[in-house]
């Protein structure tokens, strides 16, 4: 019998930067036990001194358990600490069932693309 994780992407975090200051860290893969410590330590110093726009893409997300959903949870308070507006780029059920369940739905500005989360803070997209 296969195991499902093994058929899986590992999560993976990249970061991206737009004028004017603004970031976007995107996460994708699966966000599980095995992962979520590696993608913790990744997203720990965001948002960086001098970013004004912090952009959560977790559109590439294919699972998130719940320690997934605290990673993002975690990364918002950061930013609020820091008057940093935190959008989601989240689409899929894999985030935002979760989210729902949990009855965080309304925690976050969520958008369905990038672009769309970089026009509405004044972000110009020049990737």
């Amino acid at each position: 019998m296969q195991e499902l994780a093994g058929d899986v992407a590992p999560a993976r975090v990249s970061l991206t930067r737009h004028r004017p200051s603004c970031v976007v860290v995107s996460v994708s893969g699966c966000l599980d036990a095995r992962s979520v410590d590696r993608v913790r330590a990744e997203l720990e110093p965001h948002p960086a001194p001098g970013t004004d726009v912090l952009v959560a893409d977790w559109s590439g997300v294919s699972f998130c358990s719940v320690e997934g959903v605290r990673l993002l949870l975690d990364l918002r308070a950061r930013a609020r600490k820091v008057d940093v507006p935190l959008p989601l780029v989240a689409r899929s059920l894999a985030v935002c069932r979760p989210l729902e369940v949990l009855g965080l739905s309304g925690e976050f500005r969520r958008f369905d693309d990038r672009t769309s989360a970089l026009r509405a803070f004044a972000c110009r997209d020049d990737g």
